[in-house]
């Protein structure tokens, strides 16, 4: 995983003008009638008219909306964060991070999500974490990233997961604890969606407390995944030799 990078991908249906058109107009009035409640002042409306007004705009095209209807969302979430919405401050600083409808401002993302997740905003609190522990667009804090992975890993399994590599891995033996990394890894579901993830991360929890045989069964497991996913296999077989 690259810090910083990111893509947006857009899926829209292969549709007729008019069909799209009719979607435009139900799109506009639904919108039209959260804009008037977001006119009232309250935070979550005015969220969530940003947020779906985003979205409109990707689903159905500016074209179909009507100009009142197609205003900067950031503006929007601007006016709920300043009333102290969390998620406002997330989407916020966010998109003020990657450009997204406005200019790049660093300084301008970290305080709205430093704001974010100080609400216990989750999402916030990882972004801040990843963020810091890279540098690539913060100023570089491993102590600071600690604290937000550890309070994002309370409430989010990926959080989570990401904290327990991070307990199993880090070069600073202060750091590294193999019995916590071990409970914290027990509590995510063993359903967890992403696989490669929740196999590495096993392996290299066994690999600290020092049990690299089960370390090598959790890391053949992650290349028996990749090759069913055709993922690259050079690094993946490379951690296997390791515990090997």
């Amino acid at each position: 995983t690259v810090h910083g990078v990111s893509y947006r991908f857009l899926f829209q249906l292969d549709i007729n003008g008019a069909d799209n058109q009719r979607r435009g107009v139900i799109a506009d009035s639904h919108l039209t009638k959260l804009r008037l409640q977001a006119e009232g002042g309250a935070a979550q409306d005015q969220y969530l008219f940003a947020y779906l007004s985003q979205v409109a705009q990707s689903y159905v095209g500016e074209g179909h909306l009507s100009q009142s209807n197609r205003s900067n969302p950031n503006e929007w979430l601007m006016k709920a964060a300043r009333q102290g919405h969390g998620d406002a401050r997330f989407s916020l600083g966010r998109n003020t991070l990657y450009g997204d409808a406005c200019e790049i401002d660093r300084q301008k993302s970290y305080y709205w999500l430093w704001q974010s997740a100080n609400k216990g905003v989750v999402g916030a609190q990882y972004l801040l974490a990843l963020e810091l522990f890279s540098g690539a667009h913060f100023t570089q804090d491993s102590e600071q990233a600690l604290f937000w992975l550890r309070e994002a890993a309370k409430q989010h399994p990926t959080s989570r997961l990401r904290y327990v590599w991070v307990l199993s891995t880090h070069p600073d033996e202060e750091v590294r604890d193999g019995t916590l990394a071990h409970s914290l890894w027990s509590s995510v579901d063993e359903r967890y969606f992403d696989r490669q993830r929740y196999y590495m991360t096993a392996a290299a929890v066994a690999a600290e407390q020092g049990n690299f045989k089960q370390a090598v069964l959790w890391q053949e497991k992650v290349i028996e995944d990749a090759q069913v996913l055709q993922l690259p296999l050079t690094q993946r077989e490379a951690q296997l030799a390791m515990y090997e």
